[in-house]
């Protein structure tokens, strides 16, 4: 049986935990953490200054987006598929790919 894992944001840092809530790994981001969201491959990590990281499971590979410069920041980011849900201070919500080009505007 293979161990479940979840991602938090505990004080600005992301950590994956185990379905016990077990400390597995932490997730080490340019600038502090505000929302983190994981698939069966990937993370989503929505940081403060705007910027969504995109990385492996493991927490290897890790890419930065801004989204598009019209939003004004992004301000959550969520799985939705295999697409990721973003959704900008303007109220306004794209899907983007992991490699952070837009899917389809919402």
């Amino acid at each position: 049986m293979s161990t479940q894992k979840f991602v938090r944001v505990e004080n600005g840092k992301v950590v994956v935990r185990d379905q016990y809530q077990g400390w597995l790994y932490p997730i080490i981001c340019s600038t502090p953490a505000v929302l983190a969201d994981m698939n069966e491959e990937y993370i989503v990590v929505t940081l403060v200054d705007g910027r969504i990281m995109v990385c492996s499971a493991n927490g290897g590979d890790a890419h930065y987006y801004t989204g598009r410069a019209s939003g004004g920041g992004i301000v959550s980011a969520r799985w939705q598929g295999e697409y990721i849900y973003t959704q900008y201070r303007d109220g306004s919500a794209d899907l983007l790919t992991r490699y952070g080009t837009t899917h389809r505007r919402l």
